[in-house]
């Protein structure tokens, strides 16, 4: 089962900063940053019930 992941604007705009940070330290490692984020929130849309529930369904 595969659910679909929304990520909070806040959160996004926090993500795009640190891969902005890692890019201006070495070239390429903000896009390396960005992959292993993408890599970690496809593993958890692929297995959303893996993780401990924190409240309801929001795991």
């Amino acid at each position: 089962m595969t659910l679909p992941v929304v990520v909070h604007e806040l959160a996004e705009v926090e993500l795009n900063e640190a891969a902005a940070y890692y890019a201006r330290a070495r070239p390429g490692l903000g896009d390396a940053f960005l992959a292993e984020v993408q890599g970690a929130v496809d593993a958890l849309a692929a297995s959303p019930l893996a993780g401990r529930a924190v409240e309801n369904d929001v795991r």
